[in-house]
């Protein structure tokens, strides 16, 4: 997992609150992870390689 930017530094800068994440699989090659948090809570998406199911 590593920390991630999506957004411009000066609209980062004033949305402190809102975070991203982003990692591969040790164990499964293929398989990512995208995470956000925000006051709303933790979304998450896991994806997996094309003949593996996504969650």
């Amino acid at each position: 997992m590593h920390r991630t930017t999506v957004m411009e530094d000066q609209l980062a800068a004033a949305h402190p609150e809102l975070a991203t994440w982003s990692g591969r699989s040790l164990d499964n090659a293929g398989t990512s992870v995208a995470l956000d948090l925000t006051p709303m809570g933790l979304h998450a998406s896991v994806r997996g390689p094309v003949d593996q199911r996504a969650w």
